[in-house]
């Protein structure tokens, strides 16, 4: 089945084909802030072929039209440290084969490989520092392993892939897809407790959320 997503970024609609990666935008001539959620759905929902992820709207209306420059985008940087010890080289390999992986099945498949592989998240107690720790070392790891990402985007395959890592370390997570328009612009990233933890912390401001994919 065919995959779907949709979400407005002030005044336009905004559709993605998950499975054809590609987009469609329609203007709306009425303000969006009246725009019927169910309607919309019911309308997209006509497709039957069609499984639609449709994002909340609650806050497609609060974003600054100001523009958004779109930059070569690297992973946030962390102040980990391994200090020379073995065991994190060999988390390194083992992350480094991972990235490989995502990035090649992301390449093949687009989307249908995230949706159809999300991580099962291990059963481990952790409090908060141990917590914190364990997302500064995956962080770390993301880090010294992106320049073996072959895919056109950067983003979301270190997203996908830190969501995987995460989960190994009993981390739940979630992949979020920011849009805008004019011109359109996607960006991916992951989120901890509602927290952006592989980049800038406004992107819920600059973009509208339009997929959340949670582990």
């Amino acid at each position: 089945m065919k995959s779907l997503a949709a979400s407005v970024f002030n005044n336009d609609i905004i559709v993605l084909d998950l499975n054809a990666d590609e987009y469609y935008i329609t203007e709306s001539k009425e303000d969006t802030q009246f725009i019927d959620e169910n309607i919309l759905f019911q309308t997209l929902g006509e497709f039957e072929e069609y499984n639609l992820i449709f994002s909340n709207l609650k806050d497609a209306f609060k974003h600054s039209s100001n523009s958004y420059l779109e930059e070569r985008w690297t992973p946030q940087l962390t102040e980990f440290s391994p200090q020379g010890n073995i065991i994190y080289l060999f988390k390194l390999i083992q992350s480094s084969f991972k990235l490989k992986y995502i990035s090649k099945k992301l390449t093949q498949n687009g989307w249908d490989f995230i949706l159809n592989n999300i991580p099962s998240v291990i059963n481990k107690k952790l409090d908060n520092e141990r917590k914190t720790l364990a997302i500064n070392i995956c962080l770390w790891l993301i880090e010294k392993t992106f320049y073996l990402n072959s895919n056109k985007t950067d983003c979301i395959t270190t997203s996908v892939t830190l969501q995987h890592l995460l989960a190994q370390e009993g981390i739940h997570s979630v992949i979020v897809l920011g849009v805008r328009t004019r011109p359109f612009f996607a960006h991916a990233w992951l989120e901890v407790d509602g927290k952006i933890i592989n980049d800038k912390d406004n992107l819920r401001d600059l973009l509208s959320v339009i997929l959340e994919v949670k582990s």
